[in-house]
């Protein structure tokens, strides 16, 4: 006669505690010498756009060249692409710029799988490195070209 197969069934599973929204914030700063910072961070979606879309208006309206820090994004989708676009033809149209500094990989890749407009330089910085830079990378950049 076979040995007794002992059956166990697997520990149940505590389900897991509801995601928290990341809060979102949307801040401008006049840097000055015809510059403008806009720092968002936590999601970018549907509901946060119009926030991003005032700030980027504030900003514009401040400063010619405006620097679009994406660093402190977690997600990113087509609203938030839709007010980029947007700031991007202001800028455009008004003979100023718009330059985003490159976010984490998932709104990188959100970005690419969209397709960022040409009329918006995206630089990588360092993640202490100051908006600054990235104006200082674009200049470098239309230099070469």
């Amino acid at each position: 006669m076979p040995p007794a197969t002992l059956l166990t069934r697997p520990a149940p599973t505590r389900p897991s505690p509801p995601a928290v929204p990341v809060p979102f914030s949307c801040e401008w700063t006049d840097g000055g010498a015809g510059a403008a910072w806009v720092k968002p961070s936590g999601e970018l979606d549907l509901f946060t756009a119009p926030q991003l879309d005032a700030a980027l208006r504030a900003a514009q309206a401040a400063a010619p060249r405006v620097v679009l820090d994406l660093r402190g994004v977690e997600f990113f989708d087509s609203a938030a692409f839709h007010v980029i676009v947007e700031a991007s033809i202001r800028a455009r149209e008004s003979a100023g710029c718009l330059v985003g500094v490159r976010g984490p990989e998932q709104v990188q890749r959100a970005l690419s799988l969209i397709g960022i407009p040409e009329s918006v330089e995206i630089v990588a910085l360092h993640p202490t490195h100051p908006p600054v830079q990235a104006l200082l990378e674009l200049a470098r950049t239309e230099a070469t070209v």
